[in-house]
């Protein structure tokens, strides 16, 4: 019996650095994988539908940030921003077309864009067991926002 104690109390701090360590080593993509974000051209006045690609591996919390760029010669400025915080799982899917919009990426925040070019940044920063987490990043095609037609 002495012995069985022994050998789990000495098998505890190992246990215990596994769980801390093993998710410093692993990448991100061992939760989320993230293959395209797509948003389409659109009139001004519309609201831009969306395409996105994902896998979700394993169950996780993230606090995401969603940021619109106007492209500019030189560089792009920051137009809308949204924060959110989600409970992520192997079985989440995404609104299927026309419901996946740019406004729903957003969490439901309003974001009118003008005419002219613009991308779409998505960070995801994963909660993990160790004190790092991990950080997922998606970028998006650049999109249009044309003038309204006359």
């Amino acid at each position: 019996m002495k012995a069985a104690v022994r050998f789990f109390v000495g098998l505890a701090p190992w246990i215990i650095i596994a769980m801390i360590g093993l998710p410093v080593i692993l990448p991100a993509d061992w939760w989320m994988r993230v293959e395209a974000v797509r948003v389409a051209d659109v009139d001004e006045g519309q609201m831009p539908q969306m395409v996105v690609i994902r896998t979700i591996r394993r169950d996780f919390v993230a606090d995401w940030v969603a940021t619109v760029r106007r492209v500019e010669a030189g560089g792009s400025v920051a137009v809308c921003v949204a924060r959110g915080r989600n409970d992520y799982r192997t079985t989440s899917i995404l609104p299927a077309p026309p419901k996946l919009t740019l406004a729903w990426w957003l969490n439901g925040g309003d974001c009118a864009l003008e005419p002219g070019a613009y991308v779409v940044t998505t960070k995801w920063s994963i909660d993990t067991a160790s004190p790092l987490d991990k950080t997922v990043t998606a970028v998006s095609n650049i999109f249009t926002v044309l003038p309204r037609p006359p």
